[in-house]
């Protein structure tokens, strides 16, 4: 049973079915495979549309809507009245995550064997085994290997989830200001973040060291932390942003900015993602994909981001480049994504908690 008050009443104006985003997900890591894929096996944009092909789009909205729909998730969790929540949480995330990226190892493995490479390397089954348990594409470090370059957005996301039952509680208790002020925080860190990187890789410290402060998710939280921000106040923004002419607005505002941000490098901060796109973006999504209702009965999102890596590294392996080789590997992407869904994702889904 699961129980309501007032104000979570209101709070449902705007539900998690009602609207997109789907679409958004899915175009999210589209945006990504085209982007490493026409980088990767050698294709050249005009330039009048060069800027649309940014893969830091895709992955910024992915880190967005892990923040909303992992507040959404645990907020609906927390007003139920069944035991475990907390266990359940990480058991739903557990089994939405590392099915598909073990998947993706044993892929690794097998396309490496068949390309005649040392799979028993102790170097590569060091790495492999590490991935097993923290993916992050480690094993770009061994020349000739193919790898998953991806996974190393994953980690990330792991730290969010790991953390988030205990930000929840601080999250339900600050006023909007006081979570505006913890975001604005976190977008200063991540413009000073490469300042800090030359710190540390100037300092000499040891790899190790080095390769663990790149995996802490500070730089990169308050993406996350806008995700969050928009859930709670959902009701407040989506009435403002989910008007034809608002919606019309941030669309030539985000592409004036994207243009401006294309010719020029003093706006370009931040450390991977900018603030400033990021804060565009986020409007404009959640203002079409709640102005819109369009859901999809099949998630290929995760399946594309985690397989497509793969395979255009083995197509640059085989010596297979230029637009014959996007088509393959965005063909590929899409299959592999299809059987994934359809034999681990969908029947692993009907056993979350």
């Amino acid at each position: 049973m699961i129980c309501f008050n007032k104000k979570d009443i209101k709070a449902m104006r705007y539900n998690l079915k009602e609207n997109c985003l789907d679409v958004f997900r899915l175009a999210a890591a589209i945006n990504v495979m085209l982007v490493h894929g026409t980088n990767m096996l050698g294709i050249h944009f005009p330039g009048g549309i060069k800027w649309l092909m940014d893969s830091s789009l895709g992955v910024t909205v992915l880190y967005l809507f892990c923040g909303y729909f992992t507040y959404a998730s645990f907020d609906k969790m927390n007003h139920q009245s069944c035991t475990n929540k907390l266990k359940n949480f990480y058991f739903n995330r557990f089994i939405r995550i590392y099915p598909l990226i073990w998947i993706s190892i044993l892929l690794l493995v097998l396309m490496n064997y068949i390309f005649g490479e040392n799979i028993l390397n102790p170097n590569y089954v060091r790495i492999t085994l590490a991935e097993v348990i923290l993916p992050r594409g480690g094993a770009e470090g061994i020349q000739g290997y193919i790898t998953n370059g991806s996974l190393w957005t994953i980690p990330f996301e792991l730290q969010f989830y790991l953390f988030f039952p205990f930000l929840y509680k601080i999250l339900e208790k600050i006023e909007r200001i006081s979570f505006i002020f913890m975001i604005i925080i976190l977008v200063i860190f991540n413009i000073y973040a490469y300042r800090i990187d030359e710190f540390f890789f100037n300092q000499s410290f040891s790899q190790i060291f080095y390769i663990l402060y790149n995996m802490v998710i500070l730089p990169y939280l308050y993406i996350f932390m806008i995700g969050c921000y928009i859930y709670k106040y959902r009701d407040s923004i989506f009435k403002k942003i989910c008007k034809g002419n608002s919606i019309a607005a941030i669309a030539a505002l985000f592409c004036a900015w994207k243009v401006f941000y294309s010719y020029n490098e003093f706006v370009h901060f931040g450390k991977f993602y900018n603030p400033i796109t990021t804060l565009i973006l986020v409007f404009l999504v959640f203002g079409i994909g709640y102005k819109f209702k369009l859901r999809l009965k099949v998630d290929l999102s995760y399946g594309i981001y985690i397989y497509h890596m793969i395979i255009t590294n083995t197509l640059i392996k085989m010596d297979i480049t230029g637009v014959k080789a996007l088509g393959i590997m965005s063909l590929c992407s899409v299959i592999l994504a299809l059987i994934s869904y359809f034999f681990i994702e969908a029947p692993l889904i009907k056993i979350k908690r």
